[in-house]
């Protein structure tokens, strides 16, 4: 089972998912798409096995709503430190216009760019998470560049020193680290000082009848919405049996790729048709 949560702020993704594993009442919980402790919105939750299908949302893009505020910095480039405010000439602070802005967005912050992760980021580095060392105050140095697309950069407001902007990435792109390069590229500074995330790929926050816990909203996502791309197979009671207890393939007929079946108990197996056999890849799920 799958639900799309709304997260709040000042509690990690993780504390999300072990609160509403005690609310749902299920042995098995994970979630896909990690916000920090101080960003809202969007959550992905898959109990039992659901969890592991995660990674076919791994090419989605994700979609936020950020303000970055050029005035000031932190060491984690969001509001989770202090800041420290720089001190700007007003003359210098005339050129920031909204048209100059998009220029540099345009510039040094559409498609294809590369990225520096924040140094209080998740990413691993000698089997440890990088905010986990930078928080005991170890030397970590700069994290290696990977490769990020930005789909779009789209300026909601702007009035010094807040630009209020939505943002669509790919997977893994990490906006604090857009808004430290873009105050580094302006030469003022630059940090995170709201963001919430409101899609991932076609999902989104729209439309949903929330159930609500504390400060938390759920509601259920069905396989299907979440899918809409792998189809779902009717297959005969003894076909469907034999996928779930078998590892091995049955004929099909079916064009190669992945498809869905549905089990008795209404549980879904994934499936993937090659060169004219049915795998099973992942059952229960």
């Amino acid at each position: 089972m799958f639900y799309i949560v709304k997260k709040p702020i000042g509690i990690s993704s993780n504390l999300v998912s072990k609160i509403l594993k005690r609310v749902l009442d299920v042995p098995k919980i994970g979630f896909a798409g990690t916000l920090d402790p101080l960003a809202t919105g969007l959550m992905i939750i898959g109990t039992e096995w659901s969890s592991r299908l995660f990674p076919l949302l791994d090419n989605l893009s994700k979609t936020y709503t950020a303000t970055i505020r050029l005035d000031g910095t932190t060491p984690s480039y969001d509001l989770e430190h202090p800041v420290e405010i720089l001190k700007i000439d007003q003359k210098i602070i005339d050129t920031f216009t909204r048209e100059s802005l998009e220029s540099v967005i345009q510039k040094n912050f559409t498609g294809e760019i590369m990225q520096s992760p924040p140094l209080y980021s998740a990413v691993w580095i000698d089997g440890q998470r990088a905010y986990d060392r930078a928080r005991k105050w170890e030397d970590i140095g700069e994290i290696q560049q990977k490769k990020r697309t930005i789909y779009s950069f789209r300026i909601i407001s702007y009035t010094w020193p807040a630009l209020k902007c939505e943002i669509q990435v790919s997977h893994g792109t990490y906006i604090r680290s857009i808004a430290r390069d873009m105050g580094y590229i302006l030469w003022t500074s630059g940090y995170l000082a709201e963001l919430e995330r409101t899609a991932i790929g076609h999902i989104s926050l729209e439309g949903r009848e929330w159930v609500q816990h504390n400060d938390i909203f759920y509601a259920p996502l069905s396989h299907e919405e979440l899918f809409p791309k792998i189809p779902v197979l009717e297959l005969s009671q003894e076909n469907r049996k034999h996928l779930r207890l078998w590892s091995t393939p049955i004929k099909t007929h079916e064009k190669d790729g992945y498809y869905f079946t549905v089990y008795e108990d209404n549980s879904y197996g994934l499936l993937e048709a090659r060169e004219g056999q049915l795998f099973p890849l992942k059952n229960a799920v």
